[in-house]
């Protein structure tokens, strides 16, 4: 009865903020519904790098004040801009962006369908459903209109192709999302580590191989993607920023209190910035470092939910910049670790990651933002008028939730016992014993 109460509670959540996308009910609540522009703002960015190569212009050249108005950086592979950014700009704006909205619902039902399919029992079945349904970081991504919910299905079908769901639909899901935003690579050393080879050889000749092409062809393009995706390297925590490293950075203003409010001070403070930053690559290394050992040398295989929710963890713990969205990518991995019956860790993970932070507490109002926003910031930051204290409580919300699922997810590697590869698995065991 408690399973059916709470799927009948996050399907009338999920229909809220549904619901929200046409009355803006719960955009008080995140930053980036707030903030950073008008709905779409980032899927925009997506529509009008189609729309270039429909006329004939760079994908990479996308103009933020043409209408609709968007962000203004490109960063994904050609292959993406030649097939989902053109499909989807040959519709008027609006509509393609409420088809995208229809498609990402199209996803989530594939989702709950699968996690039904890989339950071992209704009730397993109805609370991994209400996870999928309930979380707010979803909401986020359809109203910014961004790729990482389709990335976030595609993890999902990889994972269940591993155990022994539809194996063509789930790797080809995969693919496909990982063209069109190569986040998907997270999935790449369980594939490795499981001898997945096809699919990743199959990403490799239609993504890397196009981007060979074109960026032979178009030089400067290529100096334009790469200036895109090497810019930064300090995490600013700014108020849409919520992964550790962001974290980490909000204590520097109890040394330094005015750090970030002018940004061409930045090298008379350089001794200290450069510690912060290292600190922050050092966090990566250690990640990674742990990441990868768990997967190829730890005491006994990992199951397939306990890698996908560590690798993609890994990226809100040792990421420079992790917005609240992208907390969808960590879903899937929740998810498969309730289902395999570790509840306890999927659950404490999952409660502060669907909830809103505490924005709507320390929000000022957009006027303000913007006006306190200092020459050398692209966006309107919030987190320049709070104080330093409510600046680090904004920031405590998240990235301490995904570090413990990091840590859940890593452990057993080195507490299981037996060879590598005698644990069983438990989803694939279990639908192996239902056939």
């Amino acid at each position: 009865m408690k399973a059916r109460s709470a799927l009948a509670l996050a399907l009338v959540i999920h229909a809220l903020f549904l619901y929200s996308l046409a009355t803006g009910l719960l955009d008080p609540l995140f930053n980036d519904t707030t903030h950073r522009g008008a709905p779409g703002s980032d899927f925009f960015v997506i529509y009008k790098a189609g729309r270039n190569v429909l006329r004939g212009e760079s994908p990479y050249r996308i103009d933020r004040e043409e209408p609709p108005r968007s962000w203004g950086d490109y960063r994904y592979l050609p292959l993406s801009a030649f097939t989902l950014s053109t499909a989807v700009a040959l519709l008027p704006p609006e509509a393609a962006r409420r088809a995208w909205i229809v498609g990402s619902e199209c996803l989530l039902a594939a989702a709950i369908a699968a996690t039904f399919a890989l339950a071992r029992d209704r009730r397993s079945a109805m609370v991994g459903a209400s996870l999928w349904l309930a979380f707010s970081p979803y909401y986020v991504g359809l109203f910014i209109g961004q790729f990482d919910f389709l990335v976030a299905a595609g993890v999902f079908g990889a994972a269940a192709a591993m155990l022994g769901l539809a194996p063509a639909v789930g790797a080809g899901t995969w693919v496909a999302a990982t063209c069109a935003k190569w986040s998907g690579l997270v999935m790449a050393p369980l594939m490795l580590r499981r001898r997945r080879w096809l699919p990743l050889v199959i990403w490799s000749v239609l993504s890397l191989g196009t981007a060979a092409v074109y960026f032979s062809i178009h030089p400067a393009d290529f100096a334009h993607f790469r200036a895109t995706l090497m810019r930064g390297g300090f995490a600013t925590p700014h108020a849409g920023n919520h992964g550790f490293q962001a974290l980490i950075s909000s204590t520097a203003t109890f040394l330094v209190p005015d750090l970030f409010q002018d940004l061409t001070r930045w090298w008379d403070r350089m001794g200290f910035v450069l510690v912060y930053a290292n600190l922050e690559r050092l966090l990566l290394v250690a990640a990674l470092g742990i990441a990868m050992w768990a997967t190829f040398g730890g005491k006994g295989r990992q199951t397939v939910g306990e890698a996908v929710a560590l690798w993609t963890s890994l990226l809100a713990v040792a990421y420079n910049e992790f917005w609240e969205h992208q907390y969808v990518l960590l879903l899937p991995g929740i998810v498969l670790l309730y289902l395999e019956g570790r509840r306890r860790a999927a659950l404490a993970a999952w409660w502060p990651l669907a909830l809103p932070t505490i924005f709507a507490l320390v929000d000022r109002p957009h006027e303000a933002v913007v006006a306190a926003t200092p020459m050398g910031y692209d966006n309107p930051d919030l987190f320049l008028l709070l104080s330093p204290l409510a600046n680090l409580a904004l920031h405590l919300c998240k990235p301490l939730a995904a570090l413990g699922l990091f840590i859940a997810a890593a452990a057993p590697a080195w507490t299981r016992s037996g060879r590598a590869g005698a644990v069983t698995e438990p989803l694939a065991a279990e639908r192996q014993g239902r056939g």
